[in-house]
């Protein structure tokens, strides 16, 4: 009975090992940021798009609502910073990741690209400047008022995931890493996505930023069935982006392991 007993409690604690999943959130800076291109008149993303944009209902009421702030310091430092990094935002992406999310613009992780390291104070700088648009045109009551869209979009990207993948590539590869984190950018116009990831005291976490699978039709009442993260081609969709992005972490090791070279040479 003594051994029975051992044997049962052994096994339990095998079974409530964590199971590590995709977390899917939005964050308030990187949806600042998005603002603030889509708001400028010079944007590389969005200035030979269509003026509406109503099949992307946070970013038409987004433009709507902060129209009056055209002429804002941090729109003219959002362009100068695009022009001097690259026109798809990928590095300025990564580095607002360093940081606290909006309100907070204190430092968070420690700078590891090697892109940001020599210009540190410059993104120091913006995420001052980012930070006055965000308290000064209240940001933050914008993505209240819109929490049910963004809550909504979060659970229909999330239907698309597999609980599983996180669990099995670390069990296979014997990689833990600390975190995996989907965040959503609705306020995008084009079907994109971007790999980023910072180093925390309990270890790397990756992130995939992803723009909406499709339009969906704009309503007046803000009444919608459908959020953006749905519809055709999104199963392959978020393979191609998500599941791609998350394998990264796992496979790029490997390919650039001294063992594999060995192998191959």
């Amino acid at each position: 009975m003594v051994l029975i007993s051992c044997g049962k409690t052994k096994k339990t604690k095998l079974e409530v090992k964590e199971k590590k999943q995709i977390e899917v959130n939005i964050n308030r800076t990187i949806e600042t940021f998005l603002i603030l291109r889509s708001i400028s008149d010079d944007d590389p993303l969005f200035q030979y798009r269509d003026s509406t944009y109503r099949g992307k209902p946070i970013m038409y009421e987004s433009r709507k609502a902060f129209a009056d702030y055209r002429n804002h310091p941090a729109v003219e430092e959002t362009q100068k910073l695009l022009n001097s990094t690259s026109s798809t935002g990928d590095l300025i992406l990564q580095g607002l990741l360093y940081f606290d999310e909006l309100p907070s613009i204190n430092q968070r992780f420690e700078i590891d690209s090697e892109f940001w390291k020599s210009r540190k104070d410059t993104l120091i700088n913006y995420i001052s400047a980012i930070g006055k648009f965000y308290e000064e045109t209240k940001v933050d009551e914008f993505i209240d008022n819109n929490i049910d869209f963004y809550n909504k979009a979060k659970a229909e990207a999330k239907s698309y995931l597999d609980d599983n993948l996180i669990p099995t590539l670390e069990e296979y590869f014997g990689i833990q890493n600390h975190a995996y984190k989907m965040l959503l950018i609705p306020n995008s116009p084009f079907r994109m996505g971007f790999g980023a990831s910072v180093k925390s005291d309990k270890g790397d976490i990756f992130y995939q930023i992803i723009s909406p699978a499709n339009d969906i039709e704009w309503n007046k009442n803000s009444t919608y069935i459908t959020y953006g993260f749905s519809g055709k081609g999104a199963s392959e969709y978020y393979r191609d982006l998500v599941v791609h992005e998350f394998c990264h972490p796992f496979v790029t090791p490997y390919i650039d392991s001294d063992k594999l070279k060995i192998r191959n040479s």
